[in-house]
């Protein structure tokens, strides 16, 4: 009878572990706002960082560092134009 009630104690021990460690689990899940004003605002966040990233793009046209990156990642095709031009 005692070793019944210890392992019935056990057994409801566990299950109530597990159905806190699912509640727990289930409560740090990240919400989905589907709110106007949530949704206005990621929205405003959005069109900022894309505007941030024009400007960078710009300035990296603009002062020559883009056109250095690219000859510099390519320039080994420019050696290898006798070779195709022998074919």
């Amino acid at each position: 009878a005692v070793l019944a009630r210890v392992t019935t104690e056990k057994r409801m021990s566990m299950i109530k572990a597990r159905e806190e460690s699912e509640k727990s689990r289930a409560e740090n899940k990240r919400r989905e706002s589907t709110y106007v004003e949530d949704l206005f605002i990621v929205h405003i966040v959005g069109m900022d960082t894309m505007a941030c990233g024009f400007k960078n793009a710009a300035k990296l046209i603009e002062d020559g560092s883009l056109a250095q990156l690219v000859k510099k990642r390519y320039q080994i095709f420019d050696n290898l134009q006798p070779v195709i031009k022998g074919f």
